[in-house]
C-alpha cells in the first residue's frame, strides 16, 4: 500500500522464493484495510493465501490480524 494514499505498505510477502500473485487490498474509509494474495507455496502442488487487516490509531498504521494457509493446488478451471 502506498504511504502516498494515506495507507501503509503491504508488508505480504509468503515464504522466500515463494511468488505472489493476485494482490488485493481493499480501503474502507481513511483508516481501515485489507490486504490478500495468492503464492506458489516451495512445495511443488500446492497454493498459499495470505491475508492481512491494517488499521490506522494514533501511532499510525497496525497489522490486527493475519492470516496465512497453504493447501492443494486446486485443478484448472475449464473454460465454456
Amino acid at each position: 500500500m502506498g504511504a502516498e494514499q494515506g495507507v501503509p505498505r503491504c508488508a505480504l510477502t509468503g515464504w522466500p522464493g515463494a511468488h505472489l500473485v493476485d494482490n488485493v487490498i481493499t480501503t474502507f474509509g481513511r483508516d481501515f484495510a485489507v490486504a490478500s494474495t495468492f503464492h506458489r507455496a516451495t512445495s511443488p502442488g500446492e497454493v498459499g493465501r495470505q491475508t492481512q487487516t491494517w488499521v490506522r490509531g494514533e501511532s499510525g498504521w497496525r497489522i490486527v490480524a493475519g492470516h496465512v494457509s497453504v493447501i492443494d493446488e486446486p485443478p484448472p478451471i475449464e473454460a465454456h
